[in-house]
């Protein structure tokens, strides 16, 4: 049996257009809430790297311009390499307070000092190496020799001064250069001249508290 559509043609198109209204809006809604979503996740993702950018940010500011501490380090490398040459070459700075302290605590009284010179010597050590050859040199020993001029009321003062000295054992090679006459402010003096040297490697350098105390515990060890 045959069917017939009583429908009018009108109403034919009309509600195939409303189908199609209803189709393409369910699409238009499927792909705005489609960019929604997508909006919502770079929005997250652009916050995420704004974090991180933050983040590296306080770390570069933190460590700073990595350059700039590269090539001062450098520097300072350069520095102390020029400084440790030199210290090899130089030696040791000598303590001259420490030890002017201790030369000083050994006269007697009416004694006085009016001048004291310091010379810095320095020995191969035999065996360390060969003097001038760069990639093997010596190792040296380092002495302060002391020339220690003053005035004392007579020769047995001097003589005790002398044997002070002599039984430290932080002075070595003691010896009396001189001793004369004179007179000040109408009193008569002697004038005198010690020569005394001192190893510089039995004294712990660079620490003044320690070298005062390894200075201190050398008397008593000599009383």
């Amino acid at each position: 049996m045959k069917k017939v559509n009583l429908l009018p043609r009108w109403y034919i198109h009309e509600r195939r257009d409303r189908r199609l209204f209803r189709t393409r809006l369910f699409l238009i809604c499927c792909m705005a809430a489609v960019m929604i979503v997508w909006k919502i996740g770079d929005d997250q993702y652009l916050a995420k790297l704004a974090a991180t950018a933050g983040e590296l940010h306080e770390q570069q500011a933190i460590v700073g311009n990595l350059a700039t501490e590269l090539s001062d380090r450098r520097t300072f490398n350069t520095k102390l390499k020029q400084l440790a040459a030199d210290y090899r070459e130089l030696g040791q700075p000598a303590p001259s307070f420490e030890l002017l302290q201790q030369i000083h605590n050994e006269l007697t009284p009416g004694m006085a000092l009016t001048a004291v010179a310091m010379d810095i010597k320095k020995d191969p050590v035999a065996g360390s190496g060969n003097v001038g050859d760069k990639s093997n040199p010596p190792r040296y020993r380092h002495t302060a020799v002391f020339r220690i001029d003053g005035i004392a009321p007579d020769d047995q003062v001097i003589a005790q001064m002398v044997d002070r000295l002599t039984h430290n054992p932080l002075f070595l090679d003691v010896s009396m250069n001189f001793t004369k006459p004179d007179v000040l402010r109408g009193v008569v003096i002697r004038r005198f001249q010690i020569r005394l040297s001192v190893d510089l490697e039995r004294i712990p350098i660079g620490d003044p508290d320690a070298t005062m105390q390894a200075l201190v515990e050398q008397n008593q060890h000599a009383t």
